[in-house]
């Protein structure tokens, strides 16, 4: 390929010169990706599924194939014209009749133009690579937003099902009392009210349950009806801090972003297509052969009788049409500059996406410490004096189911919050195209029965 010789090139289209051989030689590049998404022992695998799997991967794959295959044919000449003439009446000539001709011609562009078009395919080859590496991250981030619903489901069932527990053992101590007039009508009533409605949010967690499995297998290219289930203690919890500020996040979106990255090549391709509007003010050429069949003279003793007469042809267009050259060219160029625009627009939509997850990602870590450390300790405290004096005289029943009410709240606020902050690191992980949701995890509220309801039906009992 011609060397480029200004500045933008340098920066931009070298690049593009030195990574599109690799793009084009065959597929492992992209088939074989073993990233550090895939080497998380929690997440690797279902970013491998999602890698093979996924039907709308396996399309743009195929797109990125046919793509590359047309850049590696676009530095080709035209093919030959062969051209053959047949003389209705033959031409008389010194040497013998004319009787017919056959020719071979080739159209040779302009030195350069052949390059310069595979330059802009293989730019656009590199770009839909981008986009297919790009759509593969968007698709696995959505996987782990989905995922993170799908774990708030579970946690909010195991709480949900732990305060009905701990409602149906006070409903059966209250029927206890109802019978011997220990308790108003009032509060029998209400208590099984309260029992009934946490049984329905119940139902109706489960069964939103179904939905959002069916979009997780979709995502992995699995049987949208095929069962998914998962173990929510192997998943990391929510870092209570990143290791990279916005600066350390910007860097990696710019050095790492596929999004942006398309975008230098679709720039390099832009001004490659640039460089090919200005060369259309240079003609074309198109050199040939054609042999004469030629007959013997009709005297005898002609010098040559019968010879065939081989001529060789040239010609070239004439690029007179001016303002047709320099329309194309200002095309050319304001795609050049459409393409310049349209990266910086990428790049401060990118940057801005980053502060707003990065505000969502603080709100949420700041919640969860919140409720972690004051709401839900001061509210299990509360109920557990709540619990201790209803038993001894059966009074302040009304308190006692506000307090149940708020921890429950509370208790879901906290994992929403944390589940906030799961989507937050997704959305992270995508624009830095960086691992961000993996630590250790770590035995929390979350996991398991929570501290404050073994409290609570310790109490009870």
């Amino acid at each position: 390929m011609k060397k480029p010789t200004r500045w933008i090139a340098e920066r931009i289209v070298l690049p593009v010169i030195f990574i599109l051989p690799a793009l084009a030689q065959s597929q492992p590049s992209i088939e074989k990706t073993m990233d550090a998404f895939e080497s998380d022992t929690v997440f690797g695998p279902f970013h491998l599924e999602l890698h093979e799997n996924n039907p709308e991967l396996k399309s743009l794959r195929a797109r990125w194939r046919a793509e590359v295959a047309r850049a590696e044919a676009s530095d080709s000449l035209p093919d030959p014209r062969l051209s053959a003439g047949l003389y209705l009446q033959e031409v008389e000539t010194r040497v013998g009749p004319q009787q017919y001709r056959l020719g071979i011609s080739q159209s040779l562009p302009w030195i350069g133009k052949l390059s310069l078009k595979q330059d802009m395919a293989e730019a656009e080859a590199a770009v839909l690579y981008r986009q297919v590496l790009g759509r593969q991250q968007e698709l696995f981030a959505a996987f782990k937003r989905t995922l993170a619903r799908y774990l708030y489901l579970d946690y909010s069932l195991t709480i949900t099902k732990e305060h009905v527990a701990l409602l149906a053992e006070l409903e059966a101590q209250m029927d206890a009392r109802y019978v011997t007039d220990q308790v108003g009508f009032a509060d029998w009533v209400r208590i099984q009210v309260e029992v009934e409605r946490l049984r329905d949010r119940v139902v109706s967690l489960r069964q939103m349950k179904r939905p959002i499995a069916s979009e997780l297998n979709r995502l992995l290219g699995r049987p949208v009806d095929q069962p998914f289930t998962v173990v929510a203690d192997q998943f990391p919890d929510l870092p209570m801090a990143l290791s990279l500020d916005r600066a350390g996040l910007v860097a990696l979106m710019k050095h790492n972003n596929h999004a942006l990255q398309s975008s230098t090549y679709r720039l390099a391709g832009a001004q490659k297509g640039r460089d090919l509007a200005r060369k259309n003010f240079y003609p074309d050429f198109n050199v040939g052969l054609d042999f004469i069949q030629t007959g013997s003279a009709r005297m005898d003793g002609i010098e040559n009788s019968g010879r065939d007469p081989v001529v060789l042809k040239f010609s070239m267009s004439l690029p007179l049409n001016r303002k047709k050259y320099r329309s194309l060219e200002t095309a050319a160029g304001e795609a050049y500059v459409s393409a310049v625009k349209a990266q910086v627009s990428v790049s401060d939509t990118l940057a801005g996406r980053i502060d707003r997850l990065l505000y969502d990602y603080a709100d949420a870590v700041r919640k969860v410490k919140l409720y972690a450390d004051r709401l839900i300790p001061d509210t299990r405290d509360a109920l557990n004096v709540l619990l201790r004096a209803y038993e001894v005289d059966a009074t302040g029943f009304l308190d006692l189911i506000d307090a149940e009410r708020t921890l429950l709240t509370l208790q879901l606020a906290m994992v929403e919050s944390r589940t906030n902050g799961f989507k937050a690191l997704a959305g992270l992980e995508e624009i830095t195209v960086t691992p961000l949701w993996a630590v250790p995890v770590e035995n929390t509220s979350l996991h398991g029965k929570t501290e404050t309801q073994e409290t609570a039906l310790e109490d009870v009992h």
